[in-house]
């Protein structure tokens, strides 16, 4: 079963809300195995320090 395309929440989504609808699109439902939704949620949005600041961490790919 595929999965309905999403919209983007806000104007900082945009490479979060594109992955997601690739995988959403290449693959079923039954497929797609949730730390791949987890990862990249993780490695595209920006991060926040103790003081609220947000910025964004450069992930080392191996």
């Amino acid at each position: 079963m595929k999965n309905k395309l999403i919209y983007q929440r806000s104007e900082f989504d945009c490479g979060t809300t594109s992955m997601i609808n690739a995988i959403s699109y290449l693959f079923d439902r039954e497929e797609i195995k949730p730390e791949i939704i987890k990862a990249i949620y993780n490695y595209t949005l920006d991060e926040y320090d103790q003081n609220g600041n947000a910025y964004h961490v450069e992930h080392q790919w191996k």
